[in-house]
């Protein structure tokens, strides 16, 4: 299986690192929130508006023809929210053989001097359907 983004291959991974963030939030037994309906239904929306985050940071390298490698480039470069909104798309991990449902949250893509059927790139994707 190859790793892909949207159906791009994503070419070599160098490395793919998987940070879950699960934010903090404390409350008073007696407090409420905000558009819970009962005191037990707080802990469930807290849940729900809490949710942890994964965060994908992938860097590899992608080799082609300076047309291929344009074409790569411009592909990523489309899917990073810019013009997209909060679309998410399918990832597909190679190393976890697991398909994510992410954003994508930031996009480099970088030439090498003297390297012109190649190019770096890294990635940071976000799953969930908010980054």
């Amino acid at each position: 299986m190859a790793t892909t983004l949207d159906g791009i291959d994503l070419g070599y991974i160098q490395s793919e690192r998987h940070k879950i963030s699960a934010p903090k939030i404390a409350l008073p037994e007696t407090s409420t929130v905000a558009g819970a309906q009962s005191a037990d239904t707080a802990s469930t929306y807290l849940a729900a508006i809490t949710k942890p985050t994964r965060r994908i940071s992938i860097s590899g390298i992608k080799v082609g023809t300076t047309a291929e490698l344009q074409s790569f480039a411009d592909s990523l470069e489309a899917l990073s929210g810019v013009d997209t909104g909060d679309t998410t798309y399918n990832f597909v991990s190679d190393f976890r053989n697991k398909t994510y449902d992410v954003l994508v949250e930031d996009v480099d893509v970088e030439y090498v001097a003297g390297e012109v059927e190649m190019v770096e790139y890294a990635l940071v994707l976000v799953e969930g359907t908010t980054a």
